[in-house]
């Protein structure tokens, strides 16, 4: 058991991730992709559309927010929703911090609640947060 009191490494925080990701009963592919390959799955969410649909395509803007996000809060994002709304088009970041005190409360509120911490970006409320989401055919859904 790593010590609570101090920062997690990035291979601890990857497997973490993998713990949260099938908490959240996430596609099987896209949590393997993750593991060998370091691939963050997407979720692409719509207003219009209530299917969702999972890419490993990350788009070019959405890297970037991803790569400036991870080298800021050192910390393993894991998962993204690409949510396009008629007013908005958000980026939902589910990741892993370095602070391994807290991933026991975290798993108990995916477990419980099925809330996750997420970095949304690419609207007026940037900045990190508690979300709720919903497993769907191996996708997550953006309850808002």
């Amino acid at each position: 058991m790593p010590d609570q009191d101090r920062a997690a490494t990035r291979e601890e925080m990857k497997e973490e991730a993998l713990i949260r990701m099938d908490l959240l009963g996430l596609n099987k592919s896209t949590i393997q992709q993750f593991h060998t390959e370091g691939e963050i799955g997407l979720t692409v969410q719509s207003d219009m559309d209530t299917n969702l649909k999972t890419s490993h395509y990350i788009f070019e803007t959405l890297d970037r927010d991803i790569q400036r996000f991870e080298e800021e809060y050192n910390c393993v994002v894991y998962h993204a929703i690409q949510y396009w709304g008629l007013t908005s088009w958000p980026s939902l970041l589910l990741f892993v911090s370095p602070a391994i005190r807290e991933w026991e409360y975290e798993r108990y509120c995916i477990l419980k609640f099925k809330r996750v911490c997420a970095y949304v970006t690419g609207s007026a409320n940037d900045g990190i947060r508690e979300i709720t989401v919903k497993p769907q055919d191996g996708c997550l859904a953006w309850v808002r």
